[in-house]
């Protein structure tokens, strides 16, 4: 754990901000997010990772990811965020070595899980950090429901792509849920050099990247032994200007 970017307790956006500036990156864990979901509403929201569909644009052929994607738009005025839901589209990001060029199509997010106010909850962070680290005031959200899964002998791949970036202004990454499944362990290198390993645990477990000041990767995942299936599922939070 030596080297993280943790905050542990009483939370406020200009510690993470600041951890942001400093390093390019800050590690929330799940007992110091702020102003959290009830437990109940956040376990209504992981409860929708049930209900992905293949992604069916993984390069090397592989079945363990299912995935869903949504986009909403935030607006920030006098501290508040007003967030309202985008048409479905392409996905492009062609700083990924794997789908630079390609557009992949994914299945779209359902409306309720779009309105819902954990997710609502957890966008609202990742924008109040991104917009006082760049005070950009109109905001693009991505939303990546992402199920990643290891059966038997096989493994599941969060990053496939190897160390990367991911082509935004901020990346908003939050496990909702991990069952029976080792591995699974997130590596941070920044600009200086620094590189720090950790594994998001427990839900709400979060970490927030400014893109360009790091890249990043999440090491493969295999079922704990003795158990048939392992799943790691996150919320994945792309932040970039809007554009009409």
């Amino acid at each position: 754990m030596a080297g993280m970017a943790v905050v542990r307790a009483e939370l406020t956006t200009a510690e993470a901000v600041e951890q942001v500036r400093r390093r390019g990156y800050v590690l929330v864990e799940a007992s110091a997010f702020p102003d959290p979901p009830a437990g109940p509403t956040l376990a209504a929201l992981a409860a929708t990772w049930d209900d992905l569909a293949p992604d069916t644009a993984l390069v090397d052929g592989g079945r363990y990811r299912r995935r869903r994607y949504g986009r909403l738009r935030a607006r920030v005025s006098g501290g508040a965020v007003r967030l309202t839901r985008l048409g479905h589209a392409e996905f492009r990001q062609d700083t990924n070595p794997l789908y630079r060029g390609r557009a992949r199509r994914f299945e779209p997010m359902r409306a309720a899980t779009l309105a819902h106010p954990a997710l609502r909850r957890l966008v609202t962070f990742d924008v109040t950090v991104g917009e006082a680290r760049r005070s950009v005031g109109d905001w693009e959200v991505g939303l990546h429901q992402v199920r990643i899964v290891a059966r038997g002998g096989d493994v599941g791949r969060p990053t496939p792509e190897g160390r990367h970036r991911d082509g935004h202004l901020f990346v908003g990454m939050h496990l909702m849920a991990r069952h029976d499944c080792d591995g699974g362990v997130s590596i941070v290198e920044s600009s200086d050099g620094t590189v720090s390993e950790f594994t998001l645990a427990r839900p709400l477990d979060t970490v927030v990247v400014e893109d360009a000041a790091v890249t990043h990767e999440v090491t493969p995942i295999h079922a704990t032994p003795g158990k048939a299936e392992g799943v790691r599922d996150m919320l994945l939070v792309d932040l970039n200007p809007y554009r009409a």
